[in-house]
């Protein structure tokens, strides 16, 4: 917003929360990001960094390391490339302990970290860190060696904690500054002047930016780069994909068995050239994320985090899953998708736009109509049943297809975050035993092209149960004429 607090606008559009933004000398916008894309609930809240316009968002810390789990409160340190920032538990990101980052040293794993308080340690994932050491939050830096904090110095009930503001160097030495008795003080900020941060300038003209639905656009110079093992011309398109938010005023969260609770949607897909380039439009102000895909639409690799784009935003990535401080290779030929225009994206074979995806929707049907028959009623065979039956939380098949091992999903157990990079073909429909036994007698007899990618896609959105928040959920509420709602054409 503007200074005297007019022309607000959101610059972020995160499926769940997005905390304690500072302004780094750089210029660029740092805070906390809650996700849970193809992760487990826990351990996923890290450091990303934006341009105040809402452009450029980009992981800056821990989205590949579990430990700890959750950085909060962050902050560049004056005249040094480091931060700042407290590691704490999910639930109490910014409780815990004082931790320098240097991400010229990593930016995916703890050779990037130096604990100045590490009597305190690290809490787990959904405890509050309570020792006889304290714990500490809002941290200020003044230099690499003097810092600002607010500290609880006792091991008391978290109802009886008060807070102090202190000093704390980097030896882990801290001198009490201010405390009261009664209220806890928070947030210290020296009330001198600081130098001005760049300023960056808006990607996007003004004109363009009052444009919400102005498309982006993503150029990708190689996919290639960074998928070990994938032989070239094997990728023939990009799925372009994107995270539901949570809405509030909606039933709450109703996540699949053993993976992460977001809501999946399908935009489209995009031709890739045979040099590897790919340059397309995206939606913007959405929470994209992206799967290489072969001749089947089945997923080679996939894009386990989201990337935001503002309207009329042009980014680009030199490949899929390569090492972030790789720089485009030298090349004396111009990339076959930047001699042709801008692609658009168009629906998958058996779409007709963007689409949620729903088990209900999109693999009962099929499994209805050619399954049923033979793994169904009192005896089915090879004891699979794959009826829709409503169960407790799902259905008889889907509890089935689940359980019995016919999935290989990315299992993102509670407290237990999945958030390493993986090598392709680690999981999803390539690895499934389901695909492999619909692509053999009898199964794919009457299997259509268009329900067999409905299938696999759904296998690679990591095989979410439903395709909306919307709705009654709980089996006692199966008479309800809002039970376990369809999704709505497009959202």
């Amino acid at each position: 917003m503007d200074a005297d607090g007019k022309n607000l606008h959101r610059v972020s559009e995160s499926p769940v929360n997005e905390t304690a933004p500072s302004v780094m000398d750089d210029g660029q916008v740092l805070y906390t990001r809650w996700e849970y894309v193809d992760k487990g609930l826990g351990n996923a809240p890290s450091l990303w960094s934006v341009r105040p316009d809402g452009s450029g968002s980009d992981h800056v810390y821990k989205n590949n390391t579990v430990w700890p789990a959750a950085m909060s409160s962050a902050r560049s340190i004056p005249g040094s490339k480091k931060i700042v920032t407290i590691a704490g538990g999910h639930h109490f990101t910014a409780v815990g302990s004082v931790v320098l980052v240097d991400t010229t040293r990593s930016r995916s794993d703890i050779d990037a970290m130096t604990s100045l308080t590490p009597e305190t340690g690290y809490p787990s994932s959904m405890g509050y860190p309570t020792t006889k050491f304290g714990t500490y939050m809002d941290p200020y830096p003044l230099s690499e060696k003097l810092f600002l904090v607010t500290h609880n110095p006792g091991a008391k009930h978290e109802r009886e904690i008060v807070y102090g503001i202190y000093a704390l160097d980097a030896w882990g030495n801290r001198a009490e500054l201010c405390r009261d008795p009664q209220y806890s003080c928070f947030q210290p900020i020296p009330l001198r002047p600081r130098r001005l941060p760049m300023e960056i300038a808006s990607v996007a003209r003004a004109e363009d930016a009052k444009d919400k639905e102005q498309s982006s656009s993503l150029f990708i110079q190689d996919i290639y780069q960074g998928m070990t093992g994938i032989e070239r011309g094997r990728v023939k398109y990009v799925r372009v994909m994107g995270a539901l938010p949570w809405l509030w005023n909606e039933e709450g969260i109703a996540w699949s068995l053993g993976t992460d609770p977001h809501r999946k949607k399908i935009y489209g897909v995009v031709k890739v050239h045979q040099d590897g380039s790919a340059y397309f439009n995206v939606p913007p102000n959405e929470n994209l994320f992206f799967q290489a895909l072969d001749e089947n639409f089945m997923a080679l690799q996939q894009m386990s985090t989201f990337v935001n784009l503002m309207p009329g935003e042009q980014r680009s990535c030199i490949g899929c899953h390569e090492p972030r401080k790789n720089a485009p290779g030298m090349t004396s030929v111009r990339s076959l998708a930047l001699d042709q225009p801008v692609q658009t994206m168009t629906p998958q074979p058996g779409d007709t736009g963007p689409r949620m995806v729903d088990f209900a929707a999109d693999v009962q049907p099929a499994l209805d109509k050619h399954c049923v028959a033979c793994h169904g009623g009192e005896e089915p065979k090879g004891r699979l049943d794959l009826a829709g039956v409503p169960t407790e939380k799902y259905s008889r098949s889907y509890d089935n297809l689940i359980g019995k091992g016919l999935i290989s999903y990315r299992d993102c157990a509670y407290g237990q975050a999945h958030v390493m990079a993986v090598p392709p073909l680690t999981h999803g429909s390539h690895r499934s035993k389901l695909t492999a036994q619909m692509l053999q007698d009898p199964c794919k007899a009457d299997l259509t092209r268009e329900e067999f990618i409905k299938i696999v896609t759904w296998i690679d959105s990591n095989v979410p149960y439903f395709g909306t928040y919307r709705g009654k959920r709980s089996l006692q509420d199966k008479d309800h004429p809002d039970f376990r709602a369809l999704p709505l054409a497009g959202k």
